[in-house]
């Protein structure tokens, strides 16, 4: 089985640069020939995707999981326009396309093209902190799906990687397996927390503060974001006592 470190050195020295295309403002790796390019050197590597994650809105985010000799990456991105905006209601091409895009952009966690995503907002510096660290090795030991998946998404692409990536030798398969399902039921929960705030709201019930208790500002905020537009606006009107 290859090395984490041997699959970066390998994938990360091929120039990319002549497979590239742009859509709008963005440059975009062509994932036929990225997936050809990975099978050159790895054969066995194999992807799945996820269930697609629906927001209130009706935007659309999708995830793909990458397994190169025994070493899984996962990736996510919403279903946008031209303009790096997130679309509500996408057709099914937009989807299937975005699916793709997924796709190549976790083959960059593995080396393949990651310079062409210089450009975004990719944090610089340090990984995680020790707080970061702390906060999910308590969620992840507690099983905390719900918190672990908010407290993810308030990390930056990198931090979470590096997070994800975090286990000891021996522990690696596990954890990551748990990762996974973490993540998978934390959505879920979420989006049920979502549509039961979003109906209390509805009903100007106050009990849809209760939903929201117990979670740190980072995590409220990730939940705040699912929310639609309707329910942002009637919190906003009920901190601001109208």
């Amino acid at each position: 089985m290859s090395e984490f470190a041997e699959v970066w050195g390998t994938l990360s020295n091929i120039d990319v640069n002549k497979h590239t295309e742009k859509k709008g403002q963005f440059t975009y790796l062509s994932w036929t020939w990225g997936w050809a390019t990975l099978m050159e050197h790895y054969p066995s590597a194999v992807y799945e995707f996820r269930e697609n994650l629906i927001y209130p809105d009706g935007s659309i985010e999708v995830w793909v999981d990458v397994t190169i000799d025994g070493h899984t990456r996962s990736m996510w991105l919403p279903v946008m326009d031209f303009n790096n905006k997130a679309m509500p209601n996408p057709t099914a091409r937009d989807v299937s396309d975005t699916r793709m895009r997924c796709l190549v952009k976790c083959l960059a966690m593995f080396g393949l093209g990651h310079y062409i995503y210089a450009g975004e907002s990719l944090p610089k510096g340090e990984d995680y902190t020790p707080e970061e660290k702390g906060r999910f090795d308590m969620y992840f030991n507690n099983e905390d799906a719900l918190r672990y998946f908010l407290f993810m998404k308030s990390l930056s692409e990198e931090a979470q990687t590096a997070l994800y990536n975090s286990f000891g030798d021996g522990k690696k398969t596990a954890g990551k397996k748990l990762c996974n399902k973490l993540e998978l039921d934390g959505s879920k929960v979420a989006l049920e927390i979502v549509e039961t705030v979003d109906d209390l709201l509805a009903n100007d019930d106050p009990d849809w503060k209760n939903h929201m208790e117990g979670l740190e500002k980072d995590e409220k905020a990730v939940l705040y974001h699912m929310f639609s537009d309707e329910s942002k606006k009637l919190m906003t009107e009920v901190r601001h006592g109208r």
